[in-house]
């Protein structure tokens, strides 16, 4: 069954929005697993989803983003197209088979390229999505295997040096993070897709964002711990720990434990996810003209409402210098 995280909803019923889509996208990643485990057997091969469903956020719109993550001399054929059946069979939308979501990846490339030069742009995207917002849809056992085996990857050098920032790892994020970036500017300048830019640049505004934070503020947040006894082992365990979670779950769970009230976030988040569910407002982003945004009024909402999640998030991490360790900082900036 897919991994449910601290309970069935996760978030106060004050945020009707996300309990629902909570609700909706653990309904259907489990009837997904009942199927799938009703005809994939293999132990080296595991099925996992990112993007909203990954998140726990997921609409009656969204797609399934899934990701198929095999040893080297596992048998894959017909995974792909079992997975296709079975959201086929629940009507559920499937990814762009060109994207990052279009072939069987084998853990070993996933830790053998790391920082390698050759390592394409899919490929990195592949790893760190596994980190930053994917929960197990079969065999969880595998996916949790795969995780750890790149988590130890990152924190290699922390064997001698425990106490040091998990600076690879957060270089890798900021490289993906900016790549996200730098590719909705080129799809900016792509004609064929221009009639999207607004809607693109609402969810690179909200859910990129938390994606991104899910990450980056556990990164920071393990410096805490920098003047004490701090083992290989137990900055490992932390990152697992955290991975577990969603990417809204692991900013609660941040800020909460720096004292901050998350409330504010959660409340941003809530209202982007209601509005983006509504069906006039998808619509009402097809098509606005950039040099005329302010004009558009789904635009103008969502972006003010985008404006205020990035500030509780950014006054959160200023808030934290003195908390933090100076080197966290000086490795986000520099």
């Amino acid at each position: 069954m897919p991994r449910i995280h601290y309970r069935d909803c996760a978030f106060d019923r004050t945020f009707s929005n996300l309990c629902r889509h909570w609700n909706h996208s653990k309904s259907i990643l489990t009837q997904l697993h009942r199927k799938l485990d009703g005809v994939l057997a293999n132990p080296g091969i595991s099925v996992s989803v990112a993007g909203s469903f990954g998140r726990y956020e997921a609409g009656d719109a969204s797609d399934l983003d899934f990701l198929i993550i095999a040893e080297d001399n596992a048998d894959t054929r017909d995974v792909y197209n079992h997975v296709v059946r079975a959201a086929t069979e629940l009507k559920v939308t499937l990814p762009n088979p060109d994207g990052v979501f279009s072939r069987v990846v084998p853990l070993s490339d996933l830790i053998r390229k790391l920082g390698d030069k050759e390592e394409k742009t899919s490929e990195l995207a592949q790893r760190l999505l596994l980190l930053l917002e994917a929960t197990p849809l079969h065999n969880a056992e595998f996916h949790d295997q795969a995780v750890n085996a790149i988590l130890e990857r990152y924190l290699d050098l922390h064997r001698e040096s425990p106490q040091r920032e998990a600076v690879i790892l957060l270089n890798d994020l900021i490289k993906y993070f900016r790549h996200v970036c730098v590719n909705y500017q080129n799809n900016f300048w792509r004609p064929e897709e221009k009639d999207k830019w607004g809607s693109r640049n609402i969810k690179l505004r909200h859910s990129r964002v938390i994606m991104y934070a899910g990450l980056l503020l556990p990164i920071l947040n393990a410096s805490r711990n920098k003047e004490n006894n701090v083992s290989y082992e137990n900055k490992v365990r932390y990152f697992r720990d955290i991975i577990a979670m969603t990417p809204l779950e692991r900013i609660v769970h941040v800020m909460a434990e720096n004292g901050y009230d998350p409330t504010p976030v959660l409340a941003c988040y809530d209202h982007f996810i209601g509005l983006m569910n509504q069906r006039k407002i998808r619509d009402a982003l097809v098509g606005v003209e950039y040099l005329h945004r302010g004009d558009n009024r789904a635009y103008g909402v969502l972006k003010k409402n985008s404006d205020e999640l990035l500030r509780y998030l950014t006054d959160f991490v200023l808030d934290m210098r003195g908390v933090w360790s100076h080197e966290a900082f000086e490795y986000l900036i520099f």
